[in-house]
């Protein structure tokens, strides 16, 4: 990820946007950096940067899945339909989505659970809400792929992607759990 956001923030196809996101941080408010970019494979990819108060700053990265190569998971087969986003209007297409805090991608340490309880926690899990619901309504990809980086965080998936299936049954056609690698791997078929 650090690697994507390097290469996103010297990208000379990057279009910046700033958006204020109305989720409420500790009574102040949040802002939401949208960067978007072509790879050099051609893939799309986007970053946002979240800076949530007292809660901290994330980044939320979605990069575009063309090829089961371009996957961190083992996709179930059949579920790329080669319907890329079209050049214009960025709509359809498969992404995998990764998220951790700044604090975490700059001091190289990966994500860990115990680090993210009660306030924390709760902003990290509205905004990975509010972003994917962002893109969605904005890019109507087919297909959300997830690679949790442990036990914990597969769990939280879990139960992230069963309370969406229940409330948005409208927008999922299928959940694919218990991918390789170690059966921490998620991919949400969307309508």
């Amino acid at each position: 990820m650090r690697d994507l956001f390097r290469f996103m923030k010297t990208s000379l196809t990057s279009r910046p946007n700033r958006f204020i996101l109305t989720a409420d941080f500790s009574g102040k408010a949040g802002f939401m950096h949208r960067t978007r970019s072509v790879l050099p494979d051609g893939r799309h990819a986007m970053l946002y940067r979240v800076e949530a108060g007292e809660a901290g700053v994330y980044l939320v990265q979605l990069t575009e899945i063309v090829t089961v190569e371009d996957s961190l998971i083992n996709l179930p087969q059949g579920l790329l339909t080669g319907k890329r986003p079209h050049r214009l209007t960025l709509k359809g297409g498969c992404y995998d989505i990764a998220f951790d805090s700044l604090d975490n991608i700059e001091a190289g340490t990966p994500f860990f659970k115990r680090r993210f309880r009660g306030q924390r926690a709760q902003a990290l899990n509205c905004i990975i809400d509010y972003i994917i619901d962002k893109h969605y309504t904005a890019y109507r990809p087919y297909c959300y792929t997830f690679l949790a980086f442990d036990e914990l965080l597969s769990r939280a998936y879990r139960l992230r992607i069963l309370l969406l299936s229940r409330s948005q049954p409208q927008r999922i056609a299928a959940v694919y759990p218990n991918l390789d690698p170690h059966r921490r791997g998620y991919a949400v078929k969307l309508r």
